[in-house]
């Protein structure tokens, strides 16, 4: 179980009555919006969201692509920024967040991060051409599949 890092403590909204709450439209990270009042349960909720490395990779390239194409709407990105963000997110997830805390997996998953991070802005600065044959070589089902991991929440 991770507990540390980017991934660690994560309060997400995630019990709600279907009629008071709704999804926003973002593609990424898109979030919870509830009407009325929200408490936070005690304890743990276990979430598997990852079914094994190959799974995380393939979402961080998923992430990373629909990430890409917001900055590239606004018309940001390039390498240099990519590298300066990436390091950061490094920093941040596995020094500040102490994700040195989870030994190897908080290794993984910071350096997983910072990975996601550099295509993201690497991506969104491809000239056109480059950009469709990146978006080819997802294909659709794959940029569309939900980010939710088959696997089972253990208790």
């Amino acid at each position: 179980m991770i507990r540390h890092g980017l991934w660690g403590n994560d309060r997400v909204l995630r019990l709600f009555e279907r009629q008071r709450g709704r999804f926003t439209d973002a593609r990424v990270h898109e979030s919870l919006v509830c009407d009325g009042e929200t408490r936070v349960l005690e304890g743990i909720l276990v979430h598997d969201s990852v079914d094994s490395p190959e799974d995380a990779r393939s979402k961080a390239r998923r992430y990373a692509f629909l990430g890409a194409e917001a900055l590239r709407a606004r018309g940001r990105g390039g390498a240099l920024q990519g590298g300066v963000h990436a390091g950061w997110s490094f920093v941040r997830g596995y020094l500040l967040r102490a994700g040195f805390l989870d030994g190897r997996f908080g290794l993984t998953l910071a350096r997983l991060n910072a990975a996601g991070t550099f295509w993201k802005y690497h991506w969104a600065a491809l000239p056109e051409a480059k950009w469709e044959q990146l978006r080819a070589s997802l294909s659709a089902s794959e940029l569309n599949a939900p980010f939710v991991s088959n696997a089972q929440s253990s208790s």
